[in-house]
């Protein structure tokens, strides 16, 4: 193999020429700028050499996908058809790239949506609300007009037959605006139940990868704006396959959720737990430092693999169930989809290497 899926980040002394090398300062802001970019031209053009693919814009795009970090599943793909001994051809990367592309058409942004709606339902319920106000002024004003009516016969009495059928209507419309109001802050309670599902893997009742996304923004900018560490790991259930094969889907569901049972345990508002899809959990450790990190790590990865399962249906042994996992500090990468990348290339050194075990990326 003459590339591979994780590289350490090469430091710009150990890789450029002196008079090109930024100065230390320039270079530690930037993550080691340079020595990242070619690191990722490297592995780009040893994928397409190595494979003897075209070397065109989509299988460019493509790679850099792949090796960027942008798109773990595309990754995950990659990697699993090269150990399976199969063949990366032109046909299979247009049929993968086409897939996913489709998947993408397929998976509308559900955030975007909802939050358009509740735009929507927000201004709506403001401006009923303020309807409602106006209505209540004017009504007062129409009541003090007709409770001031100093003036005598026939004048009078339309005066205030007139004034009694404004207030009619007046209270007719406040009643259909209340009623808005209700349907509103019912649709409002509905559109914050829908924000919650969309955010959890309904499985297992962790946050989903959705989820993941937003917190990852959020922990990040936080973690700069106050100088605070923050770790990436993700985690995947060991030889996973021979469970549902063996055992059954439903064997395989129930140890899934086992697992993020164990998770969950750790979890804390500096400790984000999530599935990030199929077998594979995601955590985001903050304000702990590395040993920190991997200890919390390890210590839920030692919990689950001291206990025993058993299948339901024929009380069958299922035996030990690991996980293994990669962690990555994320401000040794140059961004936080790299540092996933560091993350999942770690994970499958500790696959690699045995399985059960903790592997920081370095």
């Amino acid at each position: 193999m003459t590339y591979q899926f994780s590289s350490r980040k090469r430091r710009p002394e150990e890789t450029l020429p002196v008079s090109l090398a930024e100065p230390e300062s320039t270079a530690r802001e930037g993550h080691w700028n340079h020595a990242a970019k070619r690191d990722l031209l490297e592995q780009i053009s040893n994928f397409l050499l190595h494979h003897d693919l075209p070397l065109d814009a989509r299988n460019l795009s493509f790679a850099h996908t792949i090796f960027s970090g942008d798109d773990l599943s595309l990754t995950r793909k990659v990697v699993d058809r090269e150990e399976a001994g199969e063949a990366i051809c032109q046909h299979w990367l247009e049929q993968v790239a086409q897939e996913h592309a489709k998947t993408k058409r397929d998976d509308p942004s559900l955030e975007r949506v909802i939050d358009q709606i509740e735009r929507a339902v927000v201004s709506f319920a403001d401006t009923t609300a303020a309807a409602q106000s106006e209505n209540d002024e004017a009504q007062d004003a129409m009541q003090k007009h007709v409770d001031e009516a100093n003036i005598g016969g026939i004048s009078a009495e339309q005066v205030l037959k007139l004034s009694g059928a404004v207030l009619t209507t007046l209270n007719r419309i406040e009643k259909s605006m209340q009623r808005s109001q209700d349907e509103t802050l019912h649709l409002r309670a509905q559109l914050d139940k829908a924000r919650i599902e969309a955010n959890c893997d309904h499985l297992t009742g962790l946050p989903n990868r959705r989820a993941f996304e937003q917190t990852l923004e959020q922990f990040h900018r936080q973690a700069v704006a106050n100088s605070e560490p923050l770790f990436v790991a993700i985690c995947d259930v060991d030889k996973f396959k021979r469970i549902n094969d063996t055992f059954g889907h439903e064997a395989g569901d129930r140890m899934l959720r086992a697992i993020a049972g164990v998770l969950q345990r750790y979890a804390s508002p500096d400790c984000f737990v999530a599935r990030h899809g199929g077998e594979e959990f995601i955590m985001l450790i903050r304000k702990q430092t590395a040993q920190e990190a991997f200890d919390c790590l390890d210590l839920a990865r030692r919990e689950l693999a001291g206990r025993k399962f058993v299948a339901r249906r024929n009380k069958q042994a299922i035996g030990k169930v690991t996980f293994s996992a990669g962690i990555a500090d994320v401000f040794a990468s140059e961004n936080p989809r790299e540092a996933l990348a560091a993350a999942d290339a770690a994970l499958y050194r500790a696959k690699d290497e045995g399985r059960n075990r903790i592997i920081q990326a370095g």
